[in-house]
């Protein structure tokens, strides 16, 4: 028990408990973040002259999060690299089927179907690698 000295002191005490109430409901509310999503590759594809990786991937953020797929190209054998945003050139929502395809060492093919909506990232160019979707 906390014993106070004066109506303001409970006051403060009082802001305090209301604080961390609207917190923890703010934090319950958001959901999960980027961090507590889990990545499954579900194929990969080492370009021509075998410094880069295509790898195609399913992002699972729990049950109220939809599934994403995607495609990153990496550095090969970086793995760790799918987790850098930046590396991901192809986002879909949904479960689509999607296949890589590498034409040459700085050309790239993404083909998927239409299940997912519709994609939510297509970069066109990634480390001097053009990227064509069908």
């Amino acid at each position: 028990m906390i014993k106070l000295k004066s109506e303001t002191e409970l006051n403060i005490v009082s802001a305090g408990k209301i604080n961390k109430t609207i917190l923890l409901s703010l934090l319950l509310i958001s959901g999960c973040s980027a961090d507590d999503c889990s990545i499954e590759v579900l194929g990969r594809t080492t370009s021509p002259n075998n410094k880069s990786e295509a790898l195609t991937f399913e992002r699972n953020c729990g049950a109220t999060v939809g599934f994403v797929r995607g495609v990153a190209v990496i550095s090969k054998g970086n793995d760790d690299e799918i987790n850098d945003k930046s590396r991901s050139i192809f986002l879909i929502e949904g479960q689509s089927e999607i296949s890589v395809k590498w034409l040459s060492d700085r050309e790239l093919n993404v083909d998927y179907t239409g299940i997912g909506k519709a994609p939510f990232t297509e970069t066109k160019n990634i480390d001097n690698i053009v990227v064509t979707y069908h």
